[in-house]
């Protein structure tokens, strides 16, 4: 399973693109068979009360199927790791079991 981490935040480390390998390595490694590759991308924007937000927008990529796209913006950059993450998995589940 590859997994691409672009990281557009102003201010960031190398331990935001650590946390999201692992995080989606365990949460997706069921499915691992079925994914050819991931990509995770980070941003800032323009939220709805005019301050920046963290953006998410992950893309997984499946052998034989439709992509999968998921966002998400939250002030705080974890939670909206990991609530796109959440949101994956339970797409990615629904769409192999269908």
């Amino acid at each position: 399973m590859k997994i691409i981490v672009q990281n557009g935040l102003n201010e960031s480390d190398g331990s935001i693109e650590d946390y999201i390998q692992r995080m989606i390595r365990l949460a997706l490694s069921k499915a691992a068979a079925n994914i050819s590759s991931i990509t995770f991308c980070l941003s800032d924007v323009m939220g709805k009360n005019g301050k920046y937000e963290k953006h998410c927008l992950l893309t997984i990529s499946l052998h034989n199927l439709a992509n999968i796209v998921i966002e998400e913006a939250q002030p705080d950059l974890y939670v909206a790791i990991d609530r796109v993450i959440q949101k994956a998995t339970r797409k990615l589940s629904r769409k192999l079991s269908s």
